[in-house]
């Protein structure tokens, strides 16, 4: 039971990380739209990306 309970909140946890990830891809992709300039963040877009990745795979 408390296995089960640890697993719950463990998926939580990334479901609520991915959701923070991709509020922040698409605040940076709405930046980069309004000031016409599409690498702007790139490198932090490439991480954010890559963490999503990640917690998609640990899922």
């Amino acid at each position: 039971m408390e296995e089960l309970k640890t697993r719950i909140l463990k998926r939580e946890r990334i479901i609520r990380r991915g959701e923070q990830i991709i509020k922040r891809l698409n605040a940076i992709n709405s930046l980069e739209k309004r000031t016409k300039k599409p690498n702007l963040f790139k490198q932090q877009k490439e991480q954010l990306k890559k963490d999503l990745q990640e917690l998609r795979r640990s899922m």
